[in-house]
């Protein structure tokens, strides 16, 4: 299923919030990842794969500032449940392990 190319554009502009390159290192569209995406695609379920397209459409319109808020608190509503779970039951080796 291919992407529409208002799908490749949030793509691309998602990628560069993510990864915006400097100096050194190329930034996501510049890199040439994009170019994989529709390959993954395939392998995804079809509920999946539609979410995904959906949120790459309204990235598309979305001013780079609200992509990178909504990143934001996606990583701190993550590390809010981390914290959440006891010590013991974040290690791999921890409680359960031992038993």
């Amino acid at each position: 299923m291919p992407l529409t190319p208002t799908q490749q554009a949030g793509l691309r502009k998602l990628g560069d919030v993510m990864i915006p390159g400097d100096e050194v290192l190329p930034s996501f569209s510049a890199c040439g990842c994009a170019a994989h995406v529709e390959r993954m695609l395939a392998h995804m379920n079809a509920g999946d794969r539609d979410g995904v397209t959906a949120l790459l459409t309204v990235v598309r319109f979305l001013p780079r500032v609200v992509i990178r808020a909504l990143l934001g608190a996606a990583v701190r509503g993550r590390r809010r449940r981390i914290r959440s779970v006891p010590p013991a039951a974040r290690s791999i080796s921890g409680s359960r392990a031992s038993s």
